[in-house]
């Protein structure tokens, strides 16, 4: 406790209860003798902050002129300290060049004895802690290990995002990175840190000076992937990771706690994501296949992204087509409808393709979006908050790929797939848009396979993944243009769908997933837009459904009211209706009658 346990931490009642919990570690440490003095502990509270006025403070230098001149430091930098807690560095400051932290620490605790006055030694109290927090920050270790703090740059406060941008520039994105370069910091060449934090950083694009520095500069040991629901306790559902890494480029030298004989530039990992419970993967740990990597080759990956597994030697799939994130509306409620809510001659509304529950050829298209043509309410919307570099400045991302043919996909977990129709798609999906439009039909083929989710997930395991990583796997052309040819020889099929919720829906109800539902809307004198829209691209089959839906007459007379009598049993049709689902209209000299 007096030499080899150091502890900090943002919160004083978290000092406290840690310090009980060490006292009562030792006491009740089996045949160390039970309760008995212990020294002082190493353990302090780097979040405390100077509330006195400054003169009062440095009447502790105690004639000291060194001292005096040291004691500004911790007055000022630790106005701070309830924000940057253990992210304070008293070893890169002008004061430790004049004074050593632990004389400091030595000459407060001198002051604290000799204080008589209640407020002075409340001043001397807090100068005294702060001074032991000084000495643990600059202090060097061997192994620090933390649960490091979550939270993204645009959520944290100003002071604490600028010091993080001066101070951590390639880790500033989220707290988390920011914290683990820092616990780098507070090792000793060859020291180590394991850490629980977000997994994220090891593939998002916005993180790939942060990995390449510490792929180059630092020695990569163990990787456990826990995923979502790893805590026991309630909390944000992150997707985290158990990560070891020691300070310095060790490859090739083999240092560092975790190192053993030949090991030295093998990165090692394994994956227990997939369990739902803390317990099941804290099974998974003991049991799950650990795997072996070369440090070095992860700079080879795109975007020098850390995977557990070997990459194929391929071309990308980047080379062959490239990717766009959706729109955003910024106002959802406002701007966003179910196509049957607007009238389908409306020009202000367009079509809006959104994320599928399953891989699919057409699916996404039950949504329009008040575009009006570009120059209306979100149009005033974006300007409004362009000074705010608010997400509603998206609302036209995607452009350049409307009126194109491309591959939708949905973002989320299992990446599934279908036809892009080249209207404008929101921003829960990307379009794949092939360089080349000869290349569509392989690069569709190889996407609604299990093959594209497996190689993006190698490289990507956040919930929803980046757009641009979704073309940074490998692709191999002439395999799939053959598995294409044989799948498609008469290419992708033309828009059909037997969801009624679809604008390319043909009406009939025959071919429906929900044949009562649409016949009911057809007695009511209801037609869909493929029905309306002798434009729209239709399959051949799904416009012959639409022809045959003409010789469906309404029920309804004029006050929009249609008898539907309960019936058990069999029901016998009318005369003139169709004996099979309305499968073949018959003729008749008028409308068809219940």
């Amino acid at each position: 406790m007096r030499e080899n346990i150091h502890g900090l931490e943002l919160d004083k009642r978290c000092v406290e209860l840690a310090a009980f919990a060490l006292a009562l570690a030792a006491w009740s440490y089996p045949d160390a003798g039970g309760y008995r003095p212990l020294p002082e502990l190493n353990v302090a509270c780097s979040g405390l902050s100077v509330s006195v006025a400054k003169e009062e403070w440095k009447q502790l230098a105690i004639g000291r002129q060194n001292l005096r001149i040291a004691l500004d430091w911790p007055y000022d930098t630790f106005k701070d300290a309830p924000i940057l807690g253990s992210l304070l560095d008293p070893a890169k400051t002008d004061a430790a060049k004049i004074v050593q932290w632990q004389e400091l620490s030595a000459a407060l605790k001198e002051a604290l004895g000799q204080e008589e006055s209640s407020e002075q030694r409340e001043v001397a109290v807090v100068a005294h802690g702060l001074s032991r927090a000084a000495m643990l920050l600059a202090e060097k270790y061997q192994w620090v290990i933390t649960n490091v703090p979550y939270l993204a740059r645009g959520k944290q406060d100003e002071r604490l995002r600028k010091f993080c941008e001066k101070r951590y520039p390639s880790a500033k994105n989220d707290l988390a990175t920011v914290f683990l370069d820092r616990c780098l910091e507070l090792c000793l060449d060859g020291g180590t840190t394991s850490v629980v934090l977000p997994q994220n950083w090891l593939f998002l694009t916005s993180y790939k000076k942060f990995r390449e520095k510490l792929l180059k500069n630092d020695t990569w040991h163990m990787i456990a992937r826990l995923g979502p629901q790893a805590f026991q306790t309630p909390m944000w559902d992150f997707n985290v990771q158990l990560i070891s890494l020691s300070r310095g480029n060790a490859v090739g030298s083999g240092t560092g706690l975790f190192v053993q004989a030949g090991s030295a530039g093998i990165l090692r990992g394994l994956d227990v994501s997939e369990p739902r419970t803390a317990a099941d993967k804290a099974d998974g740990l003991l049991s799950t296949e650990v795997k072996s990597v070369e440090q070095a080759k992860q700079l080879e990956n795109p975007d020098a992204r850390v995977a557990l597994e070997e990459l194929i030697d391929l071309k990308l799939l980047s080379e062959f087509s490239s990717t766009l994130a959706g729109s955003y509306a910024g106002d959802s409620p406002r701007f966003i409808r179910n196509w049957w809510e607007v009238k389908s001659n409306n020009d202000d509304w367009a079509w809006n393709q959104t994320t599928v529950e399953k891989t699919c050829h057409f699916g996404g298209l039950s949504e329009v979006v008040f575009l009006q043509k570009e120059s209306g309410e979100m149009c005033k919307l974006a300007q409004e908050v362009k000074h705010l570099n608010h997400a509603a400045q998206n609302w036209l991302r995607g452009k350049p790929f409307w009126g194109r043919q491309g591959v939708s996909v949905s973002l989320m977990r299992d990446l599934y797939v279908s036809i892009y129709v080249g209207t404008p798609f929101n921003q829960t999906t990307a379009t794949i848009m092939p360089t080349n439009p000869e290349y569509i039909l392989p690069i569709f083929t190889f996407c609604e396979s299990q093959d594209f989710n497996a190689e993006v997930r190698k490289i990507d395991q956040k919930l929803n993944v980046t757009p641009a990583t979704l073309v940074k796997v490998p692709f191999n052309l002439d395999h799939w243009t053959k598995v294409a040819a044989e799948k498609y020889p008469n290419g992708l099929p033309k828009p059909f769908t037997e969801n009624p919720t679809q604008w390319i829906f043909h009406g009939h109800p025959v071919q429906s997933d929900d044949p009562l539902q649409v016949a009911l809307a057809r007695l009511l004198g209801y037609r869909w837009t493929a029905e309306l829209d002798s434009t729209m691209e239709l399959s051949d089959e799904a416009r012959t459904l639409v022809k045959r839906s003409e010789g469906l007459l309404p029920l309804a007379d004029d006050d929009g009211i249609v008898c539907i009598p309960p019936v058990r049993g069999e029901a016998s049709l009318p005369p003139t209706a169709c004996s099979t689902c309305w499968q073949e209209p018959m003729e008749t000299s008028g409308p068809l009658t219940p």
